[in-house]
């Protein structure tokens, strides 16, 4: 949620930049218009339009690359604790505690580089996430002032509204139809 909330904030920072350029042009629409405040659910912005389910794949399809790699070293790391254990019946007590200690730094030192994977993973959907509802920010402009509206706030902020004031799936049609599904645009950093 705090993730969505940052989107929308940087949403509406670029938004800001882009605003005071078209400020007549919104001024003369948002006379016209019943509704100068629209709604949109940035969640669904994300996973509903063809670019932000794009990302979305990817990021599960590496996070199932490292949950499979995760079970190839727990695996690995389990047959030799098997080994181990099968050497203590046969070595002396100060040299089995040097390989189990040995082995126990092996486990914390993977577990750790795997955990920083994770880590690396997440900031990783949420950068480009961010860049998402950058890249998205003039598209919503555009279709606000399209609409007459002067402010797009997210639904889950609104207590009750009118259903008409959401707009959400014309942002989806609208992102989908600049975008696609983002491959012809770098929405990641180089």
């Amino acid at each position: 949620m705090v993730r969505l909330k940052s989107g929308l904030v940087l949403a509406a920072m670029a938004l800001m930049l882009w605003l005071p350029a078209n400020a007549p042009a919104q001024a003369q629409l948002a006379a016209k218009s019943g509704n100068s405040v629209v709604v949109i659910e940035q969640g669904r912005l994300f996973s509903e339009t063809a670019v932000g389910n794009a990302i979305s794949k990817r990021f599960e399809q590496d996070l199932a690359a490292l949950a499979a790699e995760n079970q190839k070293i727990q695996d690995a790391l389990a047959d030799e604790e098997g080994q181990l254990t099968e050497k203590r019946l046969t070595m002396e007590p100060t040299a089995f505690r040097d390989l189990a200690d040995a082995f126990d730094k092996k486990v914390e030192d993977l577990r750790a580089a795997q955990e920083a994977k994770s880590r690396n993973l997440t900031t990783q959907i949420e950068q480009e996430r961010k860049r998402f509802f950058e890249k998205i920010a003039p598209l919503l402009g555009d279709l606000m002032v399209e609409l007459g509206a002067v402010v797009i706030l997210d639904k889950s902020t609104i207590v009750i509204s009118l259903g008409s004031v959401d707009i959400t799936d014309q942002a989806i049609a609208r992102i989908d139809s600049v975008l696609n599904d983002g491959t012809k645009l770098p929405l990641t950093a180089p």
